[in-house]
């Protein structure tokens, strides 16, 4: 049996999938089942520095049902920054940064149906692949599956 930090017993996702608390509405990851996040992340919820340009857009097609875009849209706050990634959604874009340094890395544009667009910054090595990289953020740490990291 799982207990959310407020006492309320959790149930899991069968998928192991982001979850909510229904008592405190904490956020909890197959990371830390024992405890999670208490908000959803918002633009204060992390560092982060101004956007360093440019940006490439790549037009995607990744289509995802309303409950993973409930569960994107909580973004990521980090509990540390060995964890590498802060999150949080800004209208309709989820903006994701690295932890360290607060700098922007991808702007992932969100529809209805899911994903029809990712900006990736320039200044990260191996650009090529970014791609898969963003998709595995999304896939991974926001929408909780288990998704194998891209070889870069």
């Amino acid at each position: 049996m799982v207990r959310c930090r407020c006492g309320q017993t959790l149930s899991p996702p069968s998928e192991r999938r982001r979850h909510r608390c229904p008592g405190c509405g904490a956020i909890h990851d197959r990371h830390s089942d024992h405890y999670g996040t208490t908000a959803v992340a918002t633009r204060e919820s992390w560092k982060r520095e101004p956007p360093e340009g440019p940006f490439d857009a790549v037009d995607v097609q990744w289509s995802y049902a309303p409950d993973d875009l409930e569960r994107i849209r909580w973004g990521l706050t980090p509990r540390a920054m060995e964890e590498k990634w802060a999150a949080f959604v800004e209208g309709e874009e989820l903006l994701l940064y690295r932890s360290w340094t607060g700098i922007l890395c991808f702007a992932v544009s969100l529809t209805s149906a899911g994903v029809d667009r990712v900006r990736i910054a320039r200044h990260l090595p191996n650009h090529p692949s970014q791609l898969k990289t963003a998709r595995w953020l999304v896939e991974s740490l926001l929408v909780g599956r288990d998704w194998e990291f891209p070889g870069l």
